[in-house]
């Protein structure tokens, strides 16, 4: 499957659709079902998928496997290999604007988008002049812009159909306990050894408190005992009280609470959003309910940029021609747009 995903990186035509790139990839009957339904259909153990791949799905989604579609439910037992940024992915994305030399507005509230009958776009912000532009890039979650668009071939109930997003609770939290008290789990066994890392699944008899529990790091500072940095996701906000129940009274130091909309609900599906809503629009989010991380917003982000070029000059981000992509297979390490 990853080898399949990674034709994406080769010299390409852009996809005019999500539905096109599914195809392509052989996806859409993926897509179309429940995670748990296509394992148990290609010989996988339910036991399997609802223990071990279902808090994967629930950590990296908050979704459980009989309600995320199968493509996603696979994503998440993909990171195998990955990396990160000291300090922060996001420093990805800075970095490129940065790089880019386009002119950056932060802390600007797009409030309205129209088309006129000249084809421009007339964009207005809070607080600013009116401006207009040849084409424009939506790359947020239409819903959560709060933007009115209005042209007048754009269909919006049809171009942005309703994406419903899991709310999700981060809580970070510094604690001298080395593990989780084993009280919290087993009442009657409190002594019972507790790990460091704890999924969760669906499948037992009440619905767990939390999706995950994990230590990520171990402080020492001179004359105090040592403290662990633990991060906890949660569908709910968990309070200090519960904090202690879990840790112990007395061994939690600081706390800090973030909660958003951190993820799409992926239910089965073979109808996506529109990549290119109308004629100089497009939408890079429409990428999100076929597969949603970083890594693939930027094959979306790619796509857009690379259908907006053909449309407006005819050639792509690397100078194809429509007639002029080469056939032969790039190396491994090959990514189309960056090694040109």
């Amino acid at each position: 499957m990853v080898d399949t995903y990674l034709k994406l990186y080769q010299p390409r035509h852009p996809y005019p659709s999500i539905t096109a790139i599914a195809s392509s990839l052989n996806f859409t009957h993926i897509t179309a079902v429940p995670t748990s339904k296509y394992l148990t259909e290609n010989g996988v153990s339910p036991l399997f998928t609802h223990e071990l791949i279902e808090a994967a799905t629930r950590v990296n989604y908050g979704q459980n496997v009989d309600d995320i579609h199968a493509l996603e439910g696979m994503v998440s037992m993909a990171a195998n290999g990955a990396h990160s940024v000291a300090g922060g992915n996001w420093q990805v994305f800075e970095r490129w604007a940065k790089e880019s030399g386009a002119k950056t507005h932060l802390k600007t509230t797009v409030q309205h988008l129209r088309q006129s009958n000249s084809g421009k776009w007339h964009l207005a912000v809070e607080g600013a002049d009116e401006k207009i532009y040849d084409a424009v890039v939506l790359a947020a979650p239409y819903k959560s812009t709060g933007i009115k668009i209005e042209a007048a071939d754009l269909n919006l109930e049809k171009a942005f159909p309703p994406v419903d997003y899991v709310h999700l609770h981060v809580t970070l939290l510094s604690t001298t306990a080395e593990h989780p008290q084993g009280s919290y789990f087993f009442p009657s066994a409190p002594e019972t050894p507790i790990p460091q890392t704890i999924l969760t699944t669906s499948s037992g008899s009440t619905e767990p408190e939390f999706n995950s529990l994990t230590y990520h790091e171990r402080i020492q500072r001179a004359g105090q005992p040592p403290e662990y940095i633990v991060k906890i996701f949660s569908k709910e906000r968990v309070t200090d009280e519960w904090l202690e129940k879990l840790f112990g009274a007395g061994t939690v130091g600081w706390t800090r609470r973030k909660e958003w909309d951190a993820y799409p609900r992926l239910p089965p599906t073979t109808t996506f959003p529109s990549v290119k809503p109308t004629d100089g629009l497009y939408y890079v989010n429409a990428f999100e309910p076929f597969i949603s991380t970083m890594e693939t917003e930027t094959i979306a982000s790619l796509n857009a940029v690379d259908l907006l070029l053909h449309d407006r000059y005819g050639r792509g981000v690397c100078g194809y021609k429509s007639d002029e992509y080469p056939n032969e297979v790039k190396p491994a390490d090959f990514a189309y747009g960056w090694d040109c």
